[in-house]
């Protein structure tokens, strides 16, 4: 318990960084956006012109819900595209804290515009809203496994269930054509009795479960999905705890068991934006290291991920 209360407070301070920033996010009434060209040209958007410098050109932006004509004009002639405006991802927070979103449904602040647009200025000339990554470039994966379902077998216990929220991983994405990579992560998930980090106590007989992993995958990106499949290697820890004395740093009684095992590693994820990913994560293990019996033990996991360019 006492680890517990100690996660709970580390992640309560991280928490309350992240809302004070989207509550200033909230009061922004400007976007900055880039626009990135695949030749030079000079960019013009409302009655502001720039020429493009390494095939970008930056303006901020006045966030409505009017659509936006850009226009590039190449040695070839002049060309517009039409980017629309997107409902921002600080009013889908401010809704889900207590619902007051609500009180912005119809206020500017509600929508924004994405902060790259990439124009094609070759034989086609359109736009798409996020950048495609090249062969050759490397990514750093950052995820938050949300919600987390356990099954596990400790030793001489019976099938053991449970669901629970929190969990970290970070790896790295190595793209080795324009539509595949491989990827290499390490992470770690909970089953937290609260979706939000907070301190708590328990009495009683309760099971807690917790998992680390290593795993290594190949991907493929499907428009905005993403689809990988590979291998991993995890520790599986159960812990069995009877406390009636409500002293949660000297319970009645405690066990810990850990399993070492090996098994396969799914993931599928859906682009939401250039950095930003939702999906769900399959871990299956079934190969027992060490003492530890092979048996079918299972994480799965709602992730939300965070791909951030290093090597371009």
């Amino acid at each position: 318990m006492l680890l517990n209360r100690t996660f709970s407070t580390i992640a309560m301070i991280i928490c309350g960084s992240l809302l004070s920033s989207c509550f200033t996010l909230l009061q922004e009434r400007n976007k900055v956006t880039t626009i990135h060209t695949t030749r030079p040209a000079t960019v013009t958007i409302g009655n502001t012109s720039k020429k493009t410098k390494k095939n970008r050109a930056e303006f901020t932006l006045v966030k409505d819900s009017v659509p936006l004509p850009v226009t590039a004009v190449l040695d070839t002639g002049q060309r517009t595209v039409t980017v629309k405006p997107k409902n921002a991802l600080t009013y889908y927070t401010d809704m889900a804290m207590f619902g007051t979103g609500i009180l912005v449904r119809h206020h500017p602040k509600r929508y924004t515009y994405p902060g790259n647009v990439y124009i094609t200025t070759d034989t086609v000339f359109n736009h798409k809203p996020f950048r495609n990554a090249k062969k050759g470039d490397l990514l750093l994966h950052v995820s938050l496994p949300y919600v987390n379902t356990f099954s596990m077998v400790p030793a001489n216990e019976p099938r053991k269930n449970s669901i629970g929220f929190l969990g970290f991983s970070m790896g790295l994405d190595k793209y080795y054509s324009k539509n595949r990579f491989i990827s290499l992560t390490a992470g770690g998930a909970l089953d937290f009795a609260l979706p939000f980090p907070a301190p708590y106590d328990r009495l009683g007989t309760y099971d807690d479960m917790r998992s680390v992993w290593l795993g290594a995958t190949n991907n493929h990106v499907l428009g905005r999905f993403t689809l990988g499949y590979g291998l991993s290697y995890s520790k599986n820890i159960w812990i069995y705890t009877s406390d009636v004395t409500g002293i949660p740093a000297n319970p009645d009684r405690q066990t810990t068991m850990v399993n070492y095992a090996g098994g396969l590693l799914f993931n599928s994820y859906w682009r939401l934006s250039n950095a930003f990913n939702v999906g769900a994560i399959y871990r299956p293990s079934f190969v027992g290291f060490g003492n530890n019996t092979s048996t079918y033990e299972h994480l799965i996991s709602l992730d939300v991920a965070w791909k951030i360019h290093l090597k371009k």
